[in-house]
């Protein structure tokens, strides 16, 4: 596993990264401001969320 996987951040660390720059309201969204996500728990939340599927009206 690599050192980058086990790190843990804050929502706003992560809001603030340039990696997630393209999603920065869908992590505002998303993401909790009291816990703490690995890049890995990020991109499965980003993955879930567009793959989600579409409510008709």
């Amino acid at each position: 596993m690599k050192n980058d996987e086990k790190s843990k951040y804050t929502k706003e660390q992560l809001v603030n990264a340039d990696k997630y720059r393209h999603s920065k309201d869908l992590l505002n969204a998303l993401l909790d401001a009291d816990k703490l996500y690995s890049h890995d728990d990020v991109e499965q939340l980003i993955k879930r969320f567009l793959k989600g599927k579409v409510k008709a009206c």
